[in-house]
Parts: structure tokens; sequence; C-alpha cells
């Protein structure tokens, strides 16, 4: 390899580097709290990202998966993880402070091991249970 390629690699590092201390800066002095307060917001812009990309999306190998923004390209399924994540985690919180108990591993046993109308019976609990996960 080139010096010049070499230079142009460590440039880059560097550049992504310092962009991802600034952000990890921004996110350790925001207030979570405030996502949870934003979650509809958070969902609706997330579906509407993945249907753009039905409509003006990129493709790339075969697949459109991918949205343009000015200079950067972005897969919005990437954001629709982290969304989920998020839901998930605000739906577990929610409960944990309603003084609900969350019995999710108890749940799975439950409903695996019960048989006919118990089965039903444990499956509902089980549902119930893993609700913000399956969303």
């Amino acid at each position: 390899r080139s010096s010049a390629g070499i230079a142009s690699d460590l440039f880059r590092h560097a550049l992504f580097l310092a962009l991802g201390a600034i952000c990890g800066g921004l996110v350790y002095r925001f207030n979570y709290q405030n996502l949870r307060k934003s979650m509809t917001l958070w969902i609706g812009i997330t579906v509407l990202m993945l249907l753009l990309v039905q409509v003006a999306g990129l493709t790339v190998n075969g697949a459109r998966r991918w949205i343009a923004l000015g200079g950067f390209t972005f897969q919005p399924s990437e954001v629709a993880k982290l969304v989920g994540i998020m839901c998930t985690a605000s739906g577990l919180a929610l409960r944990v402070e309603r003084g609900e108990p969350v019995r999710l591993w108890q749940s799975l046993g439950g409903a695996l091991g019960a048989a006919g109308k118990q089965q039903w019976k444990r499956m509902k609990i089980f549902l119930a249970e893993w609700q913000p996960l399956l969303w």
C-alpha cells in the first residue's frame, strides 16, 4: 500500500473516532427519560423511514435497503432495531414502576411445560409478560 492510502485510512479512522467521542459525550449528557415521553414519535419516524425505503430507497447488491441523505447513506432497519430496544426497555420499566412483577423466564417455562387448557392459560400469561419484547 502507498503511504497516501495509509494516511487516508488513518484520517478516516481518526474522524470516526472523533465523531464517536462527540456522540458519546452527547449521549452521556442526555436525559434518557425524555425518550420514553416521545416513543410514539420515534415509532412513527421509524415506520415512515421503513416505508420510504420502499419508495425511494437505494438498491445495493439487488436489495433495496438504503436511504441516501446528503452525502451519507443509512439503513432504516438499523434505526428500527434501536427503536425496538427502546420500546422494550420502556415497556419493561413501566411495568416495574407500576409494581407489576416481570417474570419473563418463569412464564416461558410455564408456557412450554403445561398441556391442554392449562397450556393456553399459561401461554396468555407468557404473551402478556413478553409483549414488550414481541413488539
